[in-house]
């Protein structure tokens, strides 16, 4: 469509809107089922459009949604304080149904964070240790076990129990410092 086309379609929209979205109302008011199935059955199919068109656009979509942010700070914040009570509401009431799934993707999300894996690596490390920590050798459930790293190289040692892993965190991971605490503990104090 070329620009006079489109100032004529425009034109012709303006001068007959009112009758249009009339139009428009009625069809959907009488094809409300019929519009619903539609929807209902090309959902999963128009998220899937969204996504890869989100991620073939992602990096305009991130430019210009900051640029809206940092041109528009003061009609957010008026609509952010406006109704603050409403967004409150909704936050508390997708939180309360979807606190499984929130709980899964923050314990991902920090594990990636953190350490670079995500929960079935650590679910593979947990196995492999037989369920314990690595030095108590006492056993623990999957989530009383953190994740033992060198400070240095960021290389993952192992699943620790939060004693043990304080325990070496306070000797800052010095073998010499560990060394002379086993040998006071060794002596006859």
């Amino acid at each position: 469509m070329n620009d006079n086309e489109r100032n004529k379609h425009k034109t012709w929209y303006l001068k007959n809107r009112e009758s249009v979205l009339k139009k428009l109302k009625e069809y959907r008011i009488n094809n409300r089922v019929k519009i619903k199935e539609y929807f209902d059955k090309t959902k999963e199919h128009r998220k899937e459009n969204m996504r890869l068109w989100y991620l073939k656009n992602r990096e305009s979509v991130l430019k210009n949604r900051k640029e809206y942010r940092k041109n528009n700070q003061i009609k957010i914040n008026k609509y952010l304080n406006e109704n603050k009570e409403r967004i409150n509401s909704n936050s508390r009431k997708y939180y309360k149904e979807n606190k499984k799934d929130l709980y899964i993707y923050k314990r991902n999300y920090l594990l990636k964070k953190k350490y670079g894996i995500d929960f079935k690596e650590k679910l593979c490390i947990y196995s492999n240790q037989m369920k314990k920590c690595l030095i108590c050798n006492k056993e623990y459930p999957i989530n009383k076990l953190m994740v033992d790293h060198c400070h240095n190289s960021n290389k993952i040692r192992g699943l620790l129990c939060r004693k043990c892993n304080l325990a070496i965190g306070c000797f800052y991971d010095d073998i010499k410092i560990l060394n002379r605490a086993i040998v006071y503990l060794g002596g006859d104090n």
